[in-house]
């Protein structure tokens, strides 16, 4: 979540702008059925709290990555005032609009405002603070302070750092070398929220390898090419819709070119690799193919005396050139072979969403193969839910030109609705009584059992 334009000044709203406005929300929300808006009132109309303010209004985005991670407007919103109740009342507003499904990680600036909203209303979303925001907080509040040594430090204790032992260590090896053991205000400022910023804590998280709200910026640089301060407010909506259409237009071509055209696989020979072209995007295929690029880098001990013959417990590294004795970026890769499930000391998987090179190198030395289709239960719903959504829209676009129509297939939809609710409660029963009738067969058969 960003906010753009702060403490640009700008004319007061007239009535007459109101009215296009609201006008054209209305008309949006007619013609467009997943259109969505929402307005906040001051304590005596809409038309006062534009009128009486006189900054410019702060435009809040909600930004994010498409599955081709190419940038993505979630929702947008024109803010009276920048207060933690403003902000309370946009994420309440955009859980609203998202159907009440709540983000599981959320990246901004170091707003306080924004941050305690954030604190109540998500108290269960991972908040992250931009990594370039810091580093640009820390150059102009550490002046001549900064220097190369401390950036390098800086930078592996957002990126790097593997565990809350080696971020301590680290942290003190900076202090020490950059600013002789005495930390300034700010870096204990920043200390305090470190869970927020250093990979130590991000990586626990899903986050889709966003880090930093510098994607916001340049949405910003972006947007400027279709909003400018000087536009009505009205004006502002209309180009901020022409900038969406550019944005959608811009998906759907490389959706196109997703289907259209195969993608280039630089490793023939991995099953591993074919595989994941099939269910990756262009995008996140290049970036798996990156990874596994890197696999002869590494090297895989087995560790025999903690796995077992279901487990595999794979010590990954590299060596020292210098000394081959010496292993260096030791990554735990542990390995259910009966679920083929993976348990990754460093969490990049689980933070990135694509398999990292030290999994993929402790699969390829085992021969242990993923899985050799993608029908679980969630990847099974997921395909249901979409092309039922697909087929809802197509229907929606015929029934409601006519309102017989219209009354007619909500009636049918009741009826479905119903019988597909007994339906369901049906099947939860049956599997409750096949439950209880092999509970019965397990405890007659240890009856048996005494007897004997």
């Amino acid at each position: 979540m960003k906010n753009f334009f702060r403490g640009k000044q700008s004319h007061d709203m007239s009535a007459g702008d109101l009215h296009i406005l609201l006008q054209f929300l209305s008309k949006e929300s007619k013609t467009k059925p997943s259109f969505f808006y929402d307005i906040q009132l001051d304590e005596d109309s809409l038309d006062t709290t534009f009128r009486t303010n006189k900054k410019y209004f702060p435009l809040a985005a909600f930004l994010g990555f498409s599955h081709h991670r190419q940038g993505c407007i979630f929702g947008a919103a024109l803010l009276h005032d920048q207060t933690s109740e403003t902000f309370e009342w946009l994420l309440h507003v955009f859980l609203k609009c998202m159907g009440r499904k709540r983000p599981v990680s959320l990246f901004t600036d170091q707003d306080a405002a924004m941050r305690k909203a954030i604190s109540i209303v998500l108290p269960d979303c991972f908040h992250g603070l931009c990594s370039w925001h810091i580093c640009e907080n820390a150059t102009r509040r550490l002046g001549s302070l900064v220097m190369k040594e401390f950036f390098t430090h800086f930078n592996f204790l957002i990126r790097d750092v593997g565990n809350k032992d080696d971020f301590h260590f680290n942290w003190k090896l900076m202090i020490d070398e950059c600013f002789n053991g005495v930390p300034n205000s700010w870096l204990q400022f920043i200390y305090l929220f470190r869970h927020q910023w250093s990979s130590v804590w991000v990586k626990s998280y899903f986050t889709a390898g966003w880090k930093s709200t510098q994607v916001s910026e340049s949405f910003n640089s972006f947007l400027r090419d279709y909003v400018s301060v000087s536009y009505s407010l009205p004006q502002v909506f209309h180009n901020f819709n022409l900038m969406l259409d550019h944005m959608r237009e811009k998906l759907n071509k490389s959706v196109y070119e997703s289907i259209q055209y195969l993608p280039l696989i630089r490793f023939n020979h991995s099953a591993i690799v074919k595989q994941t072209s099939q269910v990756y995007t262009p995008p996140i295929f290049n970036l798996f193919q990156d990874q596994y690029s890197l696999i002869l880098e590494y090297f895989v001990h087995i560790d025999e005396a903690s796995g077992g013959s279901m487990n595999k417990i794979c010590l990954v590294f590299k060596n020292d050139p210098c000394d081959p004795s010496v292993k260096l970026v030791e990554r735990v890769v542990e390995i259910d072979l009966a679920g083929l499930e993976w348990t990754y000391s460093y969490r990049k998987f689980a933070n990135w969403g694509v398999l990292y090179c030290h999994i993929l190198k402790a699969v390829d030395i085992g021969a242990w193969t993923l899985p050799q289709n993608d029908c679980s239960s969630s990847s099974t719903f997921a395909l249901r839910y979409q092309a039922y959504c697909a087929s809802l829209i197509q229907i929606s676009s015929l029934i409601c030109v006519d309102d017989d129509i219209y009354c007619y297939f909500m009636k049918e939809v009741n009826d479905v609705l119903k019988r597909v609710e007994e339906r369901v409660n049906l099947t939860s029963h049956a599997a409750d009584l096949i439950s209880i009738g092999s509970m019965s067969t397990v405890n007659n058969d240890l009856e048996v059992e005494s007897h004997m």
